[in-house]
């Protein structure tokens, strides 16, 4: 009954290295920035995915610190990015980016929405668990948006099966 329990442990560590391997996501192949707003010492970065494979980067230039909502509006007044806001009485969201061509917006099922990111280098990317008017940029800050696919930290279906298997395996051991 040892193999059991080896089994069930082995199983749930596989499920929780599989979903955190998904935990960080890439943008960009290639950095060039496309359009450079605002004034001043201090430099951010916004990567932007659509759906339809278009990639670009934007800078702002600020002094101090702001929220993501300012570093976003920046862009959305002084650059050819168009943000679309929607504020929900509860807060502001980012519901939709157009830019050469490309646009995305909405939320259109499944994947099919803006997933949000952030970073303080431009390559370790994390899931914030807060919205960008609570985000503080400062300099070197990333924000990346991709939508249609995440590369969330969440387990998939998959992942979730096996973490049960594995510990139905543990609790039939025990008994």
């Amino acid at each position: 009954m040892t193999y059991l329990r080896e089994w069930g442990v082995a199983l749930c560590v596989g499920a929780l290295l599989a979903g955190a391997s998904v935990s960080q996501a890439a943008f960009l192949d290639e950095v060039t920035i496309s359009e450079w707003a605002g004034t001043g010492d201090n430099e951010a970065y916004v990567a932007i995915d659509f759906k339809d494979g278009g990639e670009y980067a934007f800078g702002v230039r600020f002094d101090g610190t702001i929220t993501g909502l300012e570093l976003h509006q920046i862009l959305n007044d002084q650059t050819g990015l168009d943000v679309t806001f929607e504020d929900f009485g509860w807060g502001t969201f980012i519901d939709g980016f157009a830019y050469d061509g490309h646009s995305d917006s909405g939320f259109a099922g499944g994947e099919d929405w803006w997933h949000y990111w952030v970073s303080d280098d431009g390559e370790n990317w994390t899931a914030p668990t807060y919205g960008i008017a609570d985000r503080t940029i400062i300099d070197g800050s990333w924000d990346g948006w991709r939508y249609g696919y995440s590369y969330t930290p969440i387990p998939e279906p998959a992942t979730m099966t096996i973490l049960g298997l594995g510990g139905a395996l543990m609790v039939f051991r025990r008994k």
